[in-house]
């Protein structure tokens, strides 16, 4: 799980990566080449509570129809009984709360922990870019944009720390 502002920051920057390999490509401007991060989320560009949409309306698109406080609930319900939650600010945490859960830790197994620590070490797909400060104004804009998926992500930040308390104590179900 990832910060719904963090997310939106970095879809910012990457849709203007890629626009600029397409504007290298084929010789044309693309849309996020021009503006500034600022100017994105005035226009309200980007995407809308798109976690609670896609746990409760999967087939509906990224910004296809709006999302109610009904849906937050339902995808609080969704993650409370049916997800494990690791969150990418807390990947190494996330990834032996995973190993635990799952009983997929092996001392001896080279190649998995040489991947397991590559990825924690570099992640999958990253790219950097500047972040953006808690409480300024494009913060602000994206937290109004997306604040359904900012209230599930606080909840997910409690289920998070209650899982990982009943992994520590063996006290978590392992029978999925």
């Amino acid at each position: 799980m990832r910060c719904p502002i963090e997310r939106e920051v970095s879809l910012f920057y990457h849709r203007q990566k890629v626009m600029l390999e397409e504007e290298q490509k084929n010789k044309k401007k693309g849309t996020y080449q021009n503006i500034t991060i600022e100017e994105y989320a005035e226009k309200g560009l980007g995407t809308s509570n798109l976690l609670v949409r896609m746990l409760t309306k999967p087939n509906s698109g990224q910004e296809e129809g709006g999302v109610t406080r009904d849906d937050l609930e339902i995808a609080k319900l969704m993650l409370q009984r049916k997800c494990l939650i690791g969150l990418t600010a807390r990947m190494e945490e996330s990834i032996i709360g995973f190993d635990r859960y799952f009983g997929w830790y092996d001392e001896n197994a080279l190649e998995t922990n040489k991947c397991r620590k590559n990825l924690v070490e570099h992640g999958l797909s990253t790219h950097t870019h500047p972040r953006v400060s808690e409480g300024s104004d494009v913060w602000d804009l994206f937290h109004k944009k997306n604040e359904l998926d900012m209230e599930l992500y606080e909840f997910a930040l409690d289920l998070y720390q209650e899982q990982r308390e009943k992994i520590q104590m063996g006290n978590m179900n392992t029978a999925r």
